[in-house]
This record gives structure tokens, sequence and C-alpha cells, in this order.
């Protein structure tokens, strides 16, 4: 594996997972596995090891807050960011 690239090693899992997948577990998982970049994963759920079993992404709220939103919900300082802006889990 002399000069081997991000894709070859990412190609070599992929295939290493199909071939080692037990039966009784059903079929294994669809190839190319998905991916995501930091900037995708740092936007789209806050963190840079999302759990993407769940399709919890997080949102910048700020527009609804402005406009009333937030007087039925509960917002506390640990919603902003370093630029002040309001985001939640949805």
């Amino acid at each position: 594996m002399s000069f081997v690239d991000r894709e070859g090693v990412l190609a070599l899992v992929e295939d290493l997972m199909g071939a080692c997948w037990p039966p009784e577990r059903g079929p294994p998982p669809p190839t190319p596995f998905p991916r995501l970049t930091y900037a995708q994963a740092m936007r789209q759920y806050g963190t840079d090891k999302p759990d993407t079993r769940f399709d919890w992404q997080v949102g910048n709220i700020q527009t609804s807050v402005r406009n009333g939103w937030c007087l039925d919900h509960h917002i506390t300082s640990h919603n902003y960011n370093k630029n002040n802006n309001i985001f939640i889990s949805y």
C-alpha cells in the first residue's frame, strides 16, 4: 500500500467490512459509506463527530427569536456560539 491516497484507504476499509460482515447480521452496509467534510459536520450537527444514526441537526434560530418565537421556549446562554448566534437542535 505504498503511495496510497485517502480514497484508496476508504475503499479498502469498505471492501474489508463487506468481506468480514457476519451473515447472521444481515446484508453488509451499503458502499460507499456516507462521508461528511469537517465543515458539513460542524454546520449540520455542531460537532466534528456526529452520530448520524439519528437526524438531529442544529439550525440557526436567530430570526425566529427576533420575531418572538422564544416567548414560549427557554433559551439559555449555552445555546449561543462565539458569534452570538442562537442554535437549537431540531
